[in-house]
């Protein structure tokens, strides 16, 4: 394992154990045991790296030899001051982007000069209080998401520093672990895509649906859920990060829970609960789920004025339930492209149905029958 190239058996051996692999839980044992053993390293992790408003930011650390405070401290103090993840991001993409690599392996003295860098804080308010000497990373790019990175990240407390050919052994795993990666995404889209089309299932047309992950980051959201917590599309399936006053109320009102602890959150009644916000009073239960063992926060959300308002309204007004669906969605300031999206039908058919509303309500435009229906 020492010498300057890799035998034929220790490779197969090793992507062998990196076959294995069955979902990000098999990573300690499966990915960062055998690359850590191959490599010398006495400690290791896995974490995704995602560009978000021209940030860089790491998270779902999965590690072996780390204590988890050592990574929350990483999380919440140091990270912004970390060379290696602007480094491991930009030239992993764009190696990839050129055809040229499906892996990006580096140490960290390639990166910076060490004077300089020894007097930063990053240095003396992380790596050295936790006795890190030597670092090295494997960068590998996500196959469907450009913002997404793949990180691998390998430690020694000791001053003997990886060598070429360490990053040459690792970058022969390089092949057989954007494959892994890219097969345990693509699986946990198609198992989040079921589990979204379940509360979808269940819907109500006036009712708003949004699915985020441990880190707050929106992983759907239908148009209702979009409007009523203000959450923007950026494109095709990504989204821009939620305000930070929701993301301050849900971990407020998670503060002191392990999100990742299931039994904790059953036991405290807190599997689900109801919240209110924002200025217009939305409605919003919370459920915490799991798909694949990732943990999920389920957010359904309706505006309180109006509840049951489609009950009503084909109760006061003798609305048809098309035109009492279409009403509510009016009151919820959804313009008529939006709503001809949302129910799949025409804009002039949209059109249409407005002017028997209008008719049967007693109103000439949709700002009157907003008010009217929420008044």
């Amino acid at each position: 394992m020492n010498s300057n190239t890799l035998s034929a058996t220790a490779l197969f051996e090793l992507n062998d154990q990196l076959a294995e692999t069955r979902s990000y839980q098999d990573i300690p044992k499966t990915v960062l045991d055998p690359l850590a053993q191959l490599l010398g390293a006495e400690t290791a992790l896995f974490a995704t790296m995602r560009k978000s408003n021209n940030s860089i930011q790491a998270n779902n650390f999965i590690s072996i030899g780390i204590d988890h405070r050592c990574t929350e401290s990483y999380q919440s103090q140091f990270q912004n001051n970390d060379p290696v993840l602007p480094h491991a991001f930009n030239s992993t993409q764009l190696k990839h982007l050129n055809n040229r690599s499906k892996a990006f392996t580096f140490t960290l003295d390639n990166i910076v000069d060490q004077r300089s860098f020894s007097k930063g804080e990053y240095y003396n308010g992380f790596l050295r209080p936790n006795s890190i000497r030597q670092i090295m990373a494997l960068g590998v790019p996500s196959k469907n998401d450009n913002s997404l990175v793949y990180i691998f990240g390998f430690h020694r407390y000791c001053n003997r520093p990886f060598q070429q050919q360490d990053a040459l052994h690792s970058s022969f795993a390089g092949p057989a672990l954007y494959s892994l990666l890219s097969e345990l995404e693509t699986k946990t889209q198609l198992q989040d895509q079921r589990f979204i089309n379940h509360f979808l299932g269940s819907q109500k047309t006036e009712t708003g649906l949004a699915v985020l992950n441990s880190e707050f980051q929106v992983m759907f959201a239908n148009l209702s859920g979009q409007n009523h917590l203000n959450i923007k599309q950026q494109r095709g399936t990504c989204y821009l990060p939620i305000q930070e006053e929701l993301k301050l109320k849900l971990k407020a009102a998670l503060q002191g829970l392990d999100v990742f602890d299931y039994k904790q959150l059953r036991t405290a009644g807190l599997n689900s609960f109801e919240l209110t916000y924002g200025q217009t009073g939305i409605r919003m239960s919370v459920k915490h789920c799991e798909v694949n063992k990732e943990p999920r926060i389920v957010l359904n959300t309706s505006r309180a004025k109006h509840n049951n308002l489609d009950n009503l309204l084909l109760e006061k007004y003798q609305l048809t339930k098309r035109e009492s669906g279409l009403a509510v969605l009016v009151a919820q300031g959804l313009t008529n492209p939006q709503i001809s999206e949302q129910l799949n039908i025409s804009i002039r058919t949209v059109e249409n149905h407005l002017r028997s509303i209008y008719s049967k309500v007693g109103v000439h435009n949709r700002t009157s029958l907003a008010f009217e229906l929420t008044h």
